[in-house]
């Protein structure tokens, strides 16, 4: 992997995140760090979100990226009150949520038959 970056040499590293403990991520973002390049992580979900980094240590942060996406202030939170640096999280809600939330009220409306049927 090591190899694979240094001839790339990006000047920044975006990665996804899982619960996963093996994930390729992990090494992706280890490898950037001890080549001084900057990391990413977009995280989808406050759902085990302290388990997304920590790989096989206990460590929720052992393999965190130097910065994280988070889809909401709930998910912000999370890592927050873990000890994850607030100017290091942003929050950017995927654009389909707010329609979600903009229909919330006609969708409560007209129901969950109604809804379903439409599938």
């Amino acid at each position: 992997m090591d190899n694979i970056v240094q001839d790339i040499n990006p000047k920044l590293i975006i990665v996804g995140t899982a619960e996963n403990i093996n994930t390729p991520s992990h090494q992706i973002i280890n490898v950037a760090r001890n080549l001084g390049i900057k990391s990413v992580g977009i995280v989808d979900s406050y759902i085990f979100a302290l388990e997304r980094f920590k790989g096989e240590s206990s460590d929720p942060f052992n393999h965190a990226p130097d910065w994280l996406i988070v889809p909401d202030i709930r998910t912000s939170n999370c890592f927050m009150e873990a000890g994850f640096p607030e100017r290091k999280l942003h929050i950017f809600s995927p654009p389909h949520f707010d329609f979600i939330k903009n229909k919330r009220d006609e969708f409560r409306r007209i129901g969950k038959s109604v809804i379903k049927k439409l599938k």
